[in-house]
């Protein structure tokens, strides 16, 4: 009998260790995931901040030359 418990929970330890690592793995694959993503996004966020520094200093410029111009 004793044997009998201790193999089932021998075999239900080992089950659970499959069940974590299994878990550990899709916390892994998420992570990833999400760090694929966050890396894409500060990609995208730095494109476009330089886009605008480019677009939006002649822009100033031509305000300031059609300011003056008024004058």
């Amino acid at each position: 009998m004793l044997k009998n418990i201790d193999d089932n929970a021998e075999m239900q330890s080992k089950e659970l260790q499959r069940e974590i690592s299994e878990l550990r793995n899709e916390l892994r694959s998420a992570i990833d995931r999400v760090s694929s993503r966050t890396k894409a996004l500060e990609d995208r966020v730095e494109s476009l901040d330089t886009r605008i520094t480019r677009t939006s200093l002649p822009l100033s410029n031509e305000q300031l030359k059609k300011r003056m111009n008024n004058y």
